[in-house]
C-alpha cells in the first residue's frame, strides 16, 4: 500500500477524521462545552475527537492515532493518523502551536516549527501536513507568510472564546 495511489483513499478518510475534528473541537470550545488553556489540552481535545470519529466511521482496529510521533531525528508531531501497511510513514501529521497567556511561543518558533514540517512534507509523496496555530494575541493572522513555507491557509477563523476573540489558523502543505 505504498504507492501513492493505493494509499489515496486512506489518506482521505484520516484527513476527514481530522478536519472534522478541527471544526468540532473550535465549535465545543466556542460554545464553553470545554476549555482548553494551552497546546496541550487542545491537542488532547483533538486526540479524544479524532478518535470518536475513527470509532463512529469504523477504521480499522487496531487505531492508527498517535500524540508526540517522531517523524524525523528533528522533528515530533504533536499528532499523528492513519499509518501505511508498511508503517513506513504516518499519512497525515498535524504539528499545533497555542501563542497565548500560558504558551509563551515566539513568532521565531512558529516559524522553526514549520519550516520542520515542510522540511517532511517535501520528502514523503502520499503525506498530508497541517500546522494548526491558536492564536490568543491575534497577531501571526498578518505577520506570518505561509508562502515561504510552502503552505495554505485553509481554515482561518476568529472565533470568540468567554468574550475574547481568538484566531484559530490551519495551514495545509501543498506540493
Amino acid at each position: 500500500m505504498s504507492k501513492e495511489t493505493d494509499v489515496y483513499p486512506t489518506l482521505k478518510k484520516y484527513d476527514d477524521i481530522f478536519m472534522d475534528s478541527w471544526k468540532g473541537v473550535l465549535e465545543a470550545w466556542e460554545k464553553g462545552e470545554i476549555s482548553p488553556q494551552h497546546e496541550s489540552d487542545l491537542r488532547c481535545y483533538l486526540f479524544s475527537e479524532c478518535l470518536r470519529l475513527m470509532k463512529e466511521r469504523n477504521c480499522a482496529k487496531p487505531y492508527a492515532i498517535s500524540t508526540e510521533q517522531t517523524l524525523t531525528a528533528k522533528l515530533r508531531a504533536d499528532l499523528v493518523l492513519g499509518r501505511t501497511y508498511e508503517g513506513d510513514f504516518w499519512l497525515v501529521a498535524i504539528e499545533i502551536k497555542w501563542v497565548g497567556a500560558i504558551d509563551k511561543v515566539t513568532k521565531s518558533e512558529v516559524e522553526e516549527d514549520m519550516r520542520k514540517l515542510g522540511t517532511y512534507f517535501k520528502n514523503r509523496k502520499g503525506v498530508m501536513c497541517y500546522f494548526a496555530l491558536i492564536d490568543e494575541s491575534r497577531q501571526y493572522r498578518e505577520e506570518l507568510s505561509s508562502e515561504q513555507f510552502g503552505m495554505k491557509i485553509c481554515e482561518e477563523e476568529t472565533r470568540t472564546i468567554n468574550g475574547r476573540e481568538v484566531d484559530a489558523l490551519l495551514f495545509l502543505y501543498t506540493p
